[in-house]
């Protein structure tokens, strides 16, 4: 099976700011050669991995800085826990279990998504599309 080459431009799907990625990587002397380039060219240019490269335009956000859920899920999403996606986007991961519950989904906070949308009869996108409204609509305007 091959693996999925990603381009710079992939951090778009991301929910990543693109430009704001773009100059991270220019803070520490990393040119890139264009928008197509991908991850690993850029990682072997720089004698780095691709993952030491997207931890550089990775952010953490601060506390009580709720980041907005991508569109699309990235890469991996279906594989990680509830409360990891809660601490990687820095939500509320109680009030996002109990308003799940409210709404008739059984929840595990360890369960990867995948194995909740499949123990609730969803599909891995239904689920994260409901927590993405459910964080839309707690989200303070």
């Amino acid at each position: 099976m091959q693996r999925k080459l990603h381009s710079i431009l992939w951090l778009k799907k991301t929910g990543l700011d693109f430009q704001q990625s773009v100059d991270r990587l220019k803070e520490k002397g990393i040119e890139l050669d264009g928008p197509d380039q991908i991850f690993l060219e850029i990682a072997k240019k720089y004698h780095m991995t691709p993952q030491q490269v997207f931890n550089i335009i990775t952010i953490k956000p601060s506390p009580g800085d709720i980041r907005q859920l991508p569109e699309v899920p990235p890469p991996g999403t279906g594989n990680r826990s509830l409360s990891q996606l809660c601490q990687e986007f820095n939500l509320d991961c109680d009030n996002l279990t109990k308003t799940l519950i409210q709404k008739g989904v059984q929840v595990d906070s360890e369960t990867s998504l995948k194995e909740l949308a499949i123990e609730n009869g969803l599909s891995s996108i239904e689920l994260y599309d409901l927590i993405k409204e459910i964080v839309k609509t707690a989200a303070p305007s």
